[in-house]
């Protein structure tokens, strides 16, 4: 049971810290279908989604702070001994006896890969601008209302 938590704790640090890391994937998309057309529909997803890679911190805490955690879940939640409970935390700063904290995370995990997100997605924006600019042909108003729709959803993703 207790590997079972772990592996979904795992899971949703993943999934919660990497969320936006994939934002800029299909601008990148755009811009490798418009820019390097000779690349195969299987390629670009896979450089599409391998630039936009994951970060990872373990924060399982050590079982001398989970006793102190499980003892706030029990009188928190008024949960008897004789029940069983499994909890998982992390303080705010770092203590004595664990090191890894919230404030780490998103100093060295969170912020460095929303920012790297965001950057990934203006370059493209800008280079998907340029190469539309590029083909010499005068824009419709349908591809340049097209182009703003997907640049808005981009945006509302980013937000």
């Amino acid at each position: 049971f207790q590997a079972v938590n772990d592996v979904l704790l795992f899971l949703l640090q993943t999934f919660t810290i990497g969320v936006w890391e994939i934002i800029p994937a299909s601008g990148l998309l755009q811009y490798l279908a418009l820019c390097k057309p000779h690349l195969s529909d299987g390629r670009r997803l896979l450089l599409a989604y391998a630039i936009c890679a994951q970060y990872y911190t373990e924060l399982l805490t050590p079982e001398s702070d989970l006793l102190h955690y499980e003892e706030i879940a029990r009188r928190t939640y008024n949960v008897s001994t004789q029940e069983g409970i499994v909890v998982y935390g992390v303080s705010l700063f770092p203590t004595p006896t664990n090191k890894k904290n919230i404030l780490d995370l998103a100093i060295f995990a969170v912020i460095p890969s929303f920012i790297i997100a965001s950057s990934i997605f203006i370059w493209c924006y800008v280079q998907i601008s340029q190469a539309l600019g590029k083909f010499g042909v005068k824009l419709s108003t349908k591809t340049r209302g097209l182009q703003r729709s997907f640049l808005t959803m981009l945006l509302m993703q980013v937000s």
